[in-house]
């Protein structure tokens, strides 16, 4: 049957089918170029025993992982990599095909397929009894491969008979089967696609337990579907939905806030009357691990740690710094998490008991080579991590948070390999940081012995690279944004707060800011939120914790406050255009500490430019002209900023402009005579100014009215133009009558005429019999014909009831 189905495969006219296949495939889930490492695993320093079909030269693994996964001349099943010239080597062959094997190899990677990782497994569990193919005698990794490449059918997973080793492909899906069905010794194996059920964890049949005088359930929906019942789960508002277990018999959807670590694990008794299915939410932490219900690593534990939550599990195990922790048991029961740096394939296969409380969760490789992160937390590991990373890579990422804030690197585990006396050797395996800081870039290569990196401004640049000599496991770090403990300040309407504000600031910290405005501001700063350790005795001065604000660059400014303990809002001025703020605290008492901003005042602008210089022989009276006529040319000038007047307008005012003399020699009689005329003068200017602007407001509001009448007449013919359009196809539309509106011909009428006799007869009891034409007795012969005892012999069915229900499997 096998030799069958693979010589069919290879036919020319399948290997078209199957592009669009598995086009489809990567389509749904969402694997790009870079991604395509995720259906492979590596072994590292191996090379097959067979020659390749196709060898390529000088690509990278994901490229050479895209080509394999995408050929169509032959069955590409896995490759190998050459990283010293970054050959790549496809091959039809993997270890499951007799007489292959594995051959040390320096320099060469091993990658054979890893399907499997494209389902989600639920041990002693079955989909259906109605398969739409059997494949006997294959491993679960081939049986994975043929459900995702199945051309005939969509398959949607397969049941596993784990002793007998048989594949049992099928189209449906828990919510199409009516849910899943207990039956030990098989486990099930549902593909995962994007959509609401990519955010839980599918635990198969049973709900949660009761908890007595607890309503566990916050809202119960009847009537919907299990796909919708999700999705309520996920958009709900007036609680958290953390989880929630699904009734099939009468489709009815309990959602809940708790999950089953709250409840001392589920009720999962099976019953053919009730079934039911239980999914919790996968937060920010879960997403990051392979779930795998019911199934644990027995005796491979290196740390243990009680009363928390599968959450929390899960961050302890991304955190973990004494080893690399690859995976987590959980045991729902005892409340329990089990860190592990092995995982399933290392150990052999994971164990199932039964149903017995305990779940497996396995970390995702990280794939990403480089990226974009402008979010204020977030993780970046090496690529392949936690597994060592591929050879000849060059990787990438930049990372911008707010502004005003730094970037606190932890890293929490490094590990290069080999490398020389100086990191920044190119014979070495390199993670370089990167930023520009005062108009040049400041680099760093991370050393072995650095925990923790801040950054200088907001954005860095992480770059790795890794050559073809050594194999390591990398590295893994966490980034936060964070407030700079000291800085120069020299942007306007900045802000600044202690480290790790709102949170609690470190012990014995020595923080000191520098404001600095531009030459001729001064600086207006504001403390939004004081909370430092209370000192009682004393004044600030000489407090723990405080805050000490000076007017100038220095200590040894004049200092304008001392702040220590609670307090609201404070502001201060400088005098000049520069402050200074110093934080101190102490390795006793914590608190959330402060929150400032500030803003630069400019000095008001002047438009009096400075006189030339005059010559010395100038007499008294020409001095006096031209500082008249000076004096009157900028008085015009500022008027003319000041005010939209026209020329006319500037003009008449600068006729009565007064220079200031205090040398002329005018009597009193004329200067009050050159007052009055003045005055008249400046009324005339005004009035005639009054007047203009009247005239423009006039015109304004004649602009206003033509515009709003035009308005109106346009919204008014548009509207009778919709009427009269309406009414001329309503007019069109026939109206209903008894009879057809169909202009029969005199064939279709008889007919007609026909099938309504027909029916009479029907209604009237006829005993005439109508022709419907049946489908054809003589269709494809089977492929292969056979009855599945184990359901047989489960389930009880007749002889007569498998015989009805035989499985036929066409070829293609």
């Amino acid at each position: 049957m096998e030799s069958v189905i693979n010589t069919v495969i290879r036919s020319r006219k399948c290997w078209i089918i199957l592009v669009f296949i598995q086009i489809g495939i990567f389509s749904r889930t969402g694997c790009d170029i870079q991604n395509f490492n995720s259906l492979y695993f590596r072994v590292p320093n191996m090379r097959m025993s067979s020659l390749p079909v196709i060898t390529i030269n000088n690509v990278p693994v994901e490229v050479c992982a895209e080509r394999c996964v995408r050929e169509t001349t032959f069955e590409c099943k896995s490759f190998d990599i050459d990283n010293k010239d970054q050959g790549c080597r496809l091959y039809n062959d993997s270890l499951d095909d007799p007489f292959i094997h594995l051959i040390p190899s320096t320099f060469v990677d091993h990658y054979r397929t890893a399907y499997v990782k494209l389902f989600h497994r639920l041990p002693n569990h079955i989909v259906t009894v109605s398969h739409d193919r059997k494949i006997p005698r294959i491993s679960v990794e081939k049986c994975a491969r043929r459900c995702v490449l199945e051309v005939s059918f969509k398959c949607q997973g397969f049941d596993y008979e784990v002793r007998l080793q048989n594949c049992w492909l099928t189209s449906k899906t828990p919510a199409a089967s009516g849910g899943v069905v207990i039956q030990y010794g098989t486990d099930y194996y549902q593909r995962t696609f994007d959509g609401p059920f990519e955010n839980f964890i599918n635990f198969g049949y049973g709900t949660l337990r009761p908890l007595e005088g607890i309503h566990i359930y916050n809202k119960i929906m009847l009537g919907v579907n299990l796909e919708h019942c999700a999705q309520l789960c996920l958009v709900e508002n007036g609680f958290t939905c953390s989880s929630f277990d699904y009734l099939f018999n009468d489709k009815s959807c309990h959602m809940s806030k708790y999950i089953a670590a709250n409840v001392h694990g589920l009720q999962n008794e099976y019953s053919e009357e009730s079934k039911s299915m239980h999914f919790e939410v996968k937060d920010e932490y879960l997403q990051k691990f392979y779930p795998a219900p019911y199934s644990a690593i027995v005796g491979h534990n290196e740390k243990t740690i009680s009363r928390i939550t599968p959450s929390k599990c899960a961050r302890m195990c991304l955190m973990e710094r004494d080893f690399i922790c690859r995976s987590f048991d959980y045991q729902i029961q005892d409340v329990k998490c089990l860190l592990s740096s092995k995982t399933g394939s290392d150990v052999g296969g994971l164990t199932t008991h039964g149903h017995a409380q305990v779940h497996h969760f396995e970390m995702k490789p990280y794939l990403d080579c480089g990226g974009i992160f402008t979010s204020s937390t977030g993780n970046i590991a090496s690529p392949n991590w936690p597994r060592k990373y591929p050879h000849n890579m060059k990787c990438t990422w930049n990372i911008t948070v707010s502004k005003f804030k730094v970037i606190r690197l932890t890293i929490i585990h490094f590990n290069l390999g080999k490398y020389t006396d100086f990191p920044c050797d190119v014979v070495n395996d390199r993670l370089i940081i990167t930023e520009e800081y005062q108009h040049q870039n400041d680099t760093l290569c991370v050393q072995h012995d650095v925990d923790t990196y801040t950054s200088k401004t907001n954005t860095i640049s992480l770059t790795f690279q890794s050559n073809s000599k050594f194999d390591a496991p990398g590295f893994k770090l966490f980034y936060q944004e964070d407030w700079a403990c000291g800085a120069v300040l020299t942007d306007d309407n900045g802000e600044f707060a202690s480290p790790r504000w709102p949170y609690q600031y470190p012990s014995l910290s020595l923080c000191e800011w520098t404001i600095r405005a531009p030459y001729g501001c001064t600086i207006y700063l504001s403390f939004t939120s004081i909370e430092l350790e209370e000192h009682i005795k004393g004044n600030c001065t000489s407090a723990y914790d405080r805050l000490e604000v000076f007017d100038g660059s220095t200590k040894n400014s004049s200092r304008l406050a001392s702040l220590c303990g609670k307090k609201g809002i404070h502001a201060y001025r400088s005098s000049l255009n520069v402050l200074s703020v110093t934080f101190i605290s102490d390795d006793r008492v914590q608190e959330r500490g402060f929150h400032a901003v500030y803003k630069f005042f400019y000095p008001p602008t002047t438009t009096i430019e400075s006189a030339t210089t005059e010559d010395t022989t100038t007499t008294s009276t020409e001095k006096m002209t031209t500082e008249q006529t000076t004096s009157a040319a900028i008085t015009t000038e500022t008027a003319a900023k000041v005010f939209p007047f026209n020329a006319s307008h500037l003009s008449l005012i600068a006729m009565f402009v007064e220079p200031n003399n205090n040398n002329s020699p005018v009597d009193k009689s004329q200067q009050s005579q050159m007052i009055d005329q003045t005055t008249e003068s400046e009324n005339i200017a005004v009035t005639q100014i009054d007047k203009d602007l009247t005239t423009r407001n006039v015109r304004l509001w004649h602009t206003i009215i033509i515009m709003i009448i035009i308005f109106i007449f346009i919204v008014t013919v548009v509207v009778v133009t919709l009427v009269i359009v309406c009414r001329y196809y309503r007019t069109r539309v026939p109206k209903r009558r008894n009879t057809s509106n169909l202009p029969f011909t005199e064939e279709s009428e008889t007919l007609y005429r026909h099938d309504n006799h027909l029916n009479d007869n029907l209604d009237k009891g006829s005993s005439e019999s109508i022709n419907i034409p049946q489908p054809s007795p003589s269709g494809p012969p089977p492929d292969v014909t056979f009855t599945n005892p184990m359901y047989d012999r489960k389930h009880g069915t007749s002889s007569s009831t498998l015989a009805s229900s035989t499985y036929m499997e066409y070829t293609i």
